[in-house]
């Protein structure tokens, strides 16, 4: 699975370059969702892997921290550009740290959301982990996506009934989205969870064109669910999330393992592994760098003002971010002691 990952990291940076000059730094379209919602259901793996050779608390604990020290570092990157952007923009400091707050706490940036939300996520199903009843938890993590819709592309429903939308306002000024913990990843990481559980069962009585046709149909779903949605409000949140992503994220992690993937070498199968990690983190704050280095020093600079211009390309940013994310990595790599490469990989 690691060709995979590292090629919906690349997907993570692209679109993000493509907004760059409008100052956006967070852009998720449906796909780029639905892959985090696959990378949610990855989890087991890795967590069945540890459980094998460990007792569950402690592989869960090993997961937790593993994930809370790249961010924790990269909680401190995304602090320090909320404060260089708001000293620019000059918000006050009562407001630029309630904001701060807020995001840290519910909706962490830099990319980050999808780190926060698996650790929660994790630990909200750990006690059905721990008692072996994963299957009980689905309706509740069907029902939290269902509610979670309401502030997200199904906003509408909300908007139609006068009781409803105050709390969902009040939600999203106080929560800012629902893609987190409770609302999405506690489904999809138990789907994860349950399809490792009877993987074995389903690669017996399921052949591969079994897969690609679930794939297929799910895919119609999700795409005539859009265009319903597209007709009937603007949504709010990051607009991303569809019902049919139920069946779809799960149909298209099934067919991703079913699928044969070239012979590599370990040293390659880990460095793809790694650099995938290690492109998510970076892509984020290199952008930033990107952008605020085209906007407020080259157009300063004697004989770099003219190539200022070229950032409002997105190939140029996504190429640029590719060319410093790699180069960074690799060399951390090169040093596998090193506290950088632990964070990184």
């Amino acid at each position: 699975m690691c060709q995979y990952r590292k090629t919906a990291a690349c997907c993570f940076y692209r679109c993000h370059a493509q907004r760059l000059r409008a100052n956006s730094i967070a852009l998720y379209d449906d796909g780029l969702s639905t892959g985090c919602s696959v990378h949610f259901c990855r989890v087991r793996l890795f967590l069945q892997r540890k459980c094998a050779e460990s007792p569950l608390s402690l592989a869960v604990k090993g997961y937790v921290k593993r994930l809370l020290l790249p961010y924790a570092v990269f909680s401190v990157v995304w602090i320090i550009q909320l404060l260089i952007d708001d000293a620019i923009a000059q918000i006050g400091h009562l407001e630029a740290a309630l904001k701060l707050l807020q995001y840290l706490l519910f909706y962490p940036r830099g990319a980050l959301w999808y780190v926060w939300a698996s650790i929660i996520g994790v630990l909200m199903l750990y006690p059905f982990m721990k008692r072996n009843k994963l299957i009980h938890a689905l309706p509740l993590g069907i029902l939290l996506f269902a509610v979670g819709l309401l502030a997200n592309n199904y906003y509408f429903i909300a908007e139609s009934r006068a009781w409803l939308k105050p709390i969902v306002d009040g939600y999203l000024n106080i929560f800012l989205v629902s893609n987190n913990a409770p609302f999405v990843a506690f489904v999809f990481l138990l789907i994860g969870m349950l399809m490792s559980e009877y993987y074995d069962k389903l690669a017996l009585k399921n052949n591969d064109i079994t897969g690609f046709l679930l794939c297929v149909i799910s895919c119609a779903l999700l795409l005539y669910e859009n265009s319903i949605i597209a007709s009937k409000s603007v949504s709010v949140g990051d607009g991303a999330f569809y019902l049919s992503q139920l069946v779809y994220v799960p149909a298209v992690f099934y067919l991703t393992t079913k699928i044969p993937c070239p012979h590599l070498s370990s040293h390659i199968s880990r460095t793809a592994k790694n650099l995938s990690t290690g492109i998510y983190f970076l892509h984020v704050p290199i952008l930033w760098i990107i952008h605020r280095s085209a906007t407020y020093a080259l157009p300063h600079i004697p004989g770099l003002s003219r190539i200022a211009p070229l950032f409002d390309h997105a190939s140029v940013c996504f190429s640029c971010c590719l060319a410093l994310c790699l180069i960074i990595c690799l060399l951390a790599y090169r040093h596998p002691k090193s506290f950088i490469c632990k964070i990184l990989k």
